[in-house]
């Protein structure tokens, strides 16, 4: 390969790279504008939630403000004997922590919550909206000294 070959294959790869670069910077406002609005009440449907090690709760409720980058959430688990479990969330979907938890955009209708335990571990938790908007998907990953826990709840949307 001579010189003049090896200098117009570096300015192709670099036309190519600048190309890609500003496909990319495109398309990333398009995607702001198109997230999907979470606001609302959900109901933990139990039954096609997959528990596997984790405690089952016999109810859930979900409660959802969200004004993109905003976002506040309030989950309450019940069981049986009327032990609650609850979970807050009042932040932006900025990729930064706020009160311990960092909220980051996967996908116009994903995000991902993480923190860290008070045992030293961490908890990972996949928020995915259905693109129909009636189903709340609730993927959680907690693994600290006493192992890993993995289960997916499953939400379906209030009707007014």
């Amino acid at each position: 390969m001579t010189n003049s070959d090896a200098f117009a294959l570096h300015s192709r790869l670099t036309r190519m790279r600048q190309l890609l670069m500003l496909s990319v910077l495109g398309i990333s406002p398009l995607l702001a504008g198109d997230v999907a609005d979470m606001d609302g009440v959900w109901v933990l449907n139990v039954a096609r939630s997959k528990w596997n090690a984790a405690p089952k709760p016999d109810a859930g409720r979900l409660v959802i403000e969200h004004q993109e980058p905003k976002l506040k959430c309030q989950r309450t688990l019940t069981t049986a004997n009327a032990d609650e479990s609850n979970m807050k969330f009042d932040g932006l979907v900025d990729g930064k922590e706020h009160n311990g938890v960092i909220a980051a955009r996967l996908s116009p209708y994903s995000i991902l919550f993480t923190s860290k335990t008070d045992g030293g571990g961490t908890q990972e938790i996949t928020v995915t909206m259905t693109k129909d908007g009636a189903h709340l998907v609730r993927r959680v990953q907690s693994s600290g000294p006493a192992g890993k826990l993995l289960w997916t709840e499953l939400y379906d949307k209030q009707q007014p």
